[in-house]
């Protein structure tokens, strides 16, 4: 009686609480690499879509665990719930940063190649400049007051462009009687291709400014294929939540678990993409290089415990996730064992060697590689 009692207590209690630290450990695994994206404004090589079903599949197991009334279930979620939700909240962002940042770049070079078919040297914008200064010429008069982007006030313009025709006539003679001062002071510049008037830096003043409050507003539309997939999850087990929990009247307990239990197993199929490519991999190249060895020990111990649990309580929304999760650790393992991780007499030319450049590697978890909470 007193072995039973302790196999009860191994299993049922023991093997529970080590799975709430291996799923803890497992839910921070993208923590220091998406710190890293977020300071370097790129995702890189991290997939973000699998933390939308992490997001769903906290829901659903916290669902779960209320229905069941299983406080084991509870625990490894509850933090999952919201590390997913501001791994998510990251990626929006960061997805969004990355965006904008090559929409700038591109307005920009755009911009400079627009600049350079003007073929105005700085040294003709320097004596631009100085020929407004000299003439007063107040910024009213060239941006617009009113409005909310600098634009060029046309009426103003057209008075600018009639004083401009009577100095140009001015300036015509002056060139033409050898008055080189007064060439220099007028309000019009010899070109290459033609003439450059104050009222065309002016223009190009504003247009830049155009330019820039244009960049500065963030009127570029952001990429909404995340925020999308987020809305969606949210949605689907906002409503199954909702049906199970006013569904008391017409539904059993038994069928709210089975809808919550059958969700979230679907749920959780879209977690294992990644061990699933790894050992296609490892097939394909007969090298077990590509294998995370942290992560496919803490998979296999992860899933061994809360199969073990589940065998133990009789729950088989529990036991089949789990000891599929085990299952693709194990053969993992095997593949580990069976396939060499570096071609023989592998080392690296610098000195320090390959292995130990894996073993510097393999001290983190592998972000990419999601995995299931429970």
């Amino acid at each position: 009686m007193a072995d039973l009692q302790l196999h009860d207590i191994i299993l049922q209690q023991v093997f529970p609480l080590l799975g709430v630290l291996t799923s803890s450990f497992m839910s921070i695994a993208p923590y220091r690499s998406v710190l890293k994206a977020s300071r370097e404004g790129h995702l890189g090589d991290l997939n973000a879509t699998p933390w939308v079903f992490m997001l769903g599949n906290s829901l659903g197991w916290i669902a779960y665990s209320f229905l069941s009334q299983n406080f084991y279930v509870f625990l490894p979620n509850s933090p999952g719930l919201l590390l997913s939700i501001w791994l998510n909240i990251q990626a929006i962002k960061i997805q969004y940063e990355n965006y904008h940042s090559q929409e700038m770049q591109t307005a920009i070079i755009a911009a400079l190649e627009d600049q350079s078919k003007r073929l105005l040297n700085k040294q003709e914008v320097a004596d631009i400049v100085e020929t407004i200064i000299e003439e007063e010429f107040a910024l009213h008069d060239i941006i617009h007051p009113t409005t909310t982007a600098p634009i060029l006030n046309e009426d103003e313009n057209e008075l600018d462009t009639g004083n401009i025709t009577s100095d140009t006539s001015v300036t015509s003679e002056n060139a033409i009687s050898g008055d080189d001062d007064d060439e220099e002071e007028g309000f019009l510049y010899d070109h290459n291709d033609g003439i450059t008037t104050v009222a065309e830096a002016a223009e190009m003043v504003v247009d830049y400014a155009s330019f820039i409050w244009d960049i500065t507003a963030q009127k570029t539309p952001a990429p909404a294929s995340h925020e999308l997939l987020v809305i969606g999850i949210c949605a689907l087990w906002l409503a199954l939540i909702t049906l199970v929990a006013f569904g008391q009247g017409f539904l059993t307990e038994d069928t709210r678990l089975l809808i919550i239990g059958v969700c979230v197993n679907l749920n959780l199929i879209f977690f294992y993409g990644a061990p699933l490519s790894k050992i296609a991999i490892v097939l394909e190249t007969k090298s077990s290089s590509s294998i995370h060895i942290p992560t496919m020990i803490t998979t296999l111990t992860n899933g061994s415990l809360w199969f073990a649990y589940g065998l133990a309580v009789s729950d088989v929304f529990i036991v089949f996730p789990n000891g599929l999760g085990a299952l693709l650790g194990l053969i993992q393992l095997l593949l580990c064992m069976t396939f060499p991780r570096y071609p023989r007499g592998g080392e690296s030319d610098d000195g320090d060697g390959i292995f130990k450049k894996e073993l510097e590697r393999t001290l983190s978890f592998h972000p990419d590689e999601a995995t299931t909470l429970i």
